[in-house]
């Protein structure tokens, strides 16, 4: 009797457990199809409780949705936007770390499963954006693929850490593993790079430097003295502090007349970056170099030491500068905005004989700000001069002061009834009329356009366009 109810109970039992998967699967199964039929979902909170439905249906879900990806162009849409939505859906800030992990180990089933190296792709790609260390053992097969490998090696690059280090020394070297190996970096990367520079093929030389520049360090630097200057240079802006002795006489090197325009350039900027005040006999040096770029990058290396003491040495050097070069400077005191520099940025470069440093010095004066910067700009339209007198009035009318009354400064006699008159008398009709017979004024009627702009634009306030109401 005994023996007959322990049977029948049995046979419940395992019945009971069939209806129970049987009615999980059909909860799978459902819950997959609902997805299917709403994605792309129309909010955010419908996409939210599809993908918490997926999410639940666990490794079944997914392992279903994948037999709906194939690479003959039959695949369901729906199915790849499931299984993306399911990956940016747990990537979110905040995600469990734990959720991650599960889902990269549902979605390294499916590589397991598929057979179609598409979609094996596909499936891979989600794993590096998953993350997970986890799914490192089960990418490191798919290295030494030959339709896989550059893929499977970009996702374990992608998780990184010392284990993925650890496998892409031990992979084949091609393209990925080379950078790989330099974007994660490591004292046994540094050395089999250092080989490869030495004795690798020279078809992946280049890439081997700019790895070796990412990720070497001061004992790389016999070997990557060697390299392209470009990489070279993105080493020691890595490493230079390190020993700041080496590094400076390197950069010294290539700072020299006969090097490439833009390797002086980065080799000065990374001087000076280096060793600060300290170098300023260099900037000195280069403001009489011929190359433009190299003076400015002199100049605007200074920026990180900038002081009274660098200003004055460099404006003691002014007067036996080229035009170009005085050009260069004065615009570099302009942008440091210093009111106390417009004596030295006026005179006597306001009035230089050359144009190009004349008017490198009126934009350093509209630059910086100050009562005294209009006034002196128009000072300028005393000039005989018309190219000098369109100079001052285009910084005029850019200028931030009251232009009209430093314009009267320069005229007194025009105070009084006829202030803004010249303003006026000029808009009204710029090429005919004149202020007064014999007055200074007069200049102000002549043919030049930026004159005639001037009486245009600018009304009895000083400030542009107020002699216009608003349209």
């Amino acid at each position: 009797m005994k023996k007959t109810i322990s049977i029948i109970l049995l046979i419940l039992l395992g019945t009971l457990s069939s209806l129970h998967a049987q009615d999980a699967q059909r909860a799978a199964s459902t819950k997959v199809g609902d997805a299917l039929n709403q994605l792309p979902a129309a909010n955010e909170a419908l996409f939210s409780r599809l993908m918490e439905d997926l999410l639940s249906t666990g490794e079944e879900g997914v392992l279903m949705l994948a037999q709906n990806l194939r690479s003959d162009g039959t695949s369901l849409p729906q199915a790849e936007y499931a299984l993306d939505g399911m990956v940016q859906y747990v990537t979110r800030p905040g995600v469990d770390e734990g959720v991650r992990t599960q889902v990269a180990h549902h979605y390294a089933k499916a590589l397991e499963k598929t057979e179609d190296p598409l979609i094996k792709a596909f499936f891979i790609r989600q794993l590096q954006l998953l993350g997970s260390p986890e799914s490192l053992n089960n990418l490191a097969p798919y290295m030494f693929s030959e339709d896989l490998g550059g893929t499977a090696i970009r996702a374990i690059t992608a998780i990184g850490g010392p284990a993925a280090v650890d496998l892409l020394l031990s992979a084949p070297l091609r393209a990925e593993t080379i950078t790989g190996l330099g974007r994660l970096g490591s004292p046994l990367a540094e050395k089999l790079l250092m080989s490869l520079a030495q004795t690798g093929n020279e078809g992946q030389l280049p890439l081997v430097w700019q790895s070796l520049s990412r990720c070497g360090t001061m004992a790389a630097f016999d070997v990557m003295a060697n390299a392209p200057a470009y990489d070279f240079l993105h080493y020691l802006e890595r490493v230079a502090t390190a020993d700041p002795q080496k590094a400076t006489r390197a950069l010294r090197s290539l700072i020299k007349p006969g090097n490439d325009s833009q390797v002086r350039c980065f080799a000065l900027s990374l001087l000076l970056d280096l060793q600060q005040e300290k170098e300023m006999r260099s900037v000195l040096r280069a403001l009489n170099d011929a190359d433009r770029s190299y003076r400015r990058t002199a100049l605007e290396g200074t920026r990180s030491f900038l002081s009274p003491v660098v200003n004055s040495a460099v404006m003691k050097k002014m007067k036996r500068l080229s035009a170009p070069a005085l050009a260069d400077v004065l615009d570099w005191l302009g942008t440091q905005r210093n009111p106390a520099l417009i004596p030295y940025i006026a005179d006597p470069w306001l009035a230089h004989e050359d144009l190009e440093v004349a008017s490198a010095s009126a934009r350093a004066i509209l630059n910086t700000p100050g009562e005294h910067s209009s006034q002196i700009l128009a000072g300028m339209l005393t000039s005989p001069d018309s190219l000098r007198t369109d100079l001052a009035l285009e910084c005029l009318l850019a200028s931030e002061g009251d232009v009209v009354q430093s314009v009267l400064n320069v005229y007194p006699h025009l105070n009084g009834r006829e202030n803004g008159g010249i303003i006026a008398a000029g808009s009204t009709n710029p090429g005919k009329r004149t202020v007064g017979a014999g007055s200074p004024g007069e200049s102000f009627s002549g043919s030049s356009p930026g004159r005639r702009t001037c009486f245009k634009r600018c009304g009895p306030s000083g400030k542009p366009g107020n002699v216009f109401p608003p349209a």
